[in-house]
């Protein structure tokens, strides 16, 4: 099991968009372009801290620890 997936708080892309300080648009494209089809064959993005992953028709966003950081 990675690390993302041990207790993990998995949100939606809006949810995620006001952590990191995007809009929830940009954030979405910024997953759709890195999104990879994995061996499992689920489509899953992983970038800067980012995990993402296709459920259905929605994104569903992980963060590393260091987005939840307070600054």
């Amino acid at each position: 099991m990675s690390e993302h997936e041990q207790g993990a708080q998995w949100m939606s892309v809006a949810e995620a968009a006001a952590i990191v300080r995007y809009d929830a648009v940009s954030l979405r494209r910024a997953i759709a372009r890195h999104a990879r089809k994995n061996a499992d064959g689920a489509i899953e993005a992983a970038f800067d801290g980012i995990v993402a992953r296709k459920i259905g028709n929605t994104w569903r966003v992980w963060l590393s620890p260091a987005w939840r950081r307070p600054a």
